[in-house]
């Protein structure tokens, strides 16, 4: 029998999500008296690229470290419903996910920051569908709140340009090196 991928993605400060995939790999066997095995594979979020070093532990047990491939394979699993944590310094994520047969897992990771943007006129009022950039790429339009939330910002110094029809452009440099909210103000031009 063929059946998808399990996908689960593991993003700094909890933020996941759960995606099934049809790349048609068997992804089974019936459990054996010796339990069932879980490959877990650890990706970067932007890249695709194996994260090494990922400590991980199921149900509050540490099972060990990725390898160069990003990969930990963990043996003797029982079937139900198990916990899988993943920390790399001070990122940290979590699933939940019945297991009841041989699986691969896949994990894509952000090993980078969150950085919400929030934008207001002189008056305080919030201001729905500006534009943001990040070092000059298109991150999206804020909310109608006002916040546009960009994931996966490396640590290091970013330039941050806003720009919305009947408002006068903005630039605001900013260094990052932790979670931050970025609270900007536009006026009319």
């Amino acid at each position: 029998m063929r059946f998808g991928k399990l996908f689960v993605t593991v993003a700094a400060m909890l933020m996941l999500s759960v995606l099934v995939g049809s790349s048609g790999t068997q992804l089974f066997s019936y459990a054996t008296p010796a339990g069932l095995k879980v490959k877990l594979t650890v990706v970067d979020w932007d890249t695709g690229e194996p994260v090494a070093k990922v400590a991980v532990s199921m149900d509050g047990i540490p099972k060990g470290t990725t390898n160069s491939k990003g990969q930990l394979t963990i043996k003797g699993v029982t079937p139900g419903r198990h916990t899988f944590m993943f920390s790399l310094g001070t990122i940290m994520g979590y699933f939940t996910t019945d297991v009841f047969w041989d699986t691969d897992i896949w994990v894509r990771f952000w090993t980078g920051y969150v950085v919400l943007i929030r934008v207001r006129d002189r008056g305080t009022q919030v201001l729905s569908g500006v534009a943001v950039y990040m070092d000059g790429a298109k991150k999206g339009k804020t909310d109608r709140g006002g916040i546009l939330e960009i994931r996966a910002v490396s640590s290091g110094l970013h330039t941050f340009t806003l720009s919305k029809r009947g408002y006068c452009s903005i630039t605001y440099m900013a260094n990052i090196n932790a979670n931050v909210i970025i609270d900007l103000y536009m006026q009319r031009c």
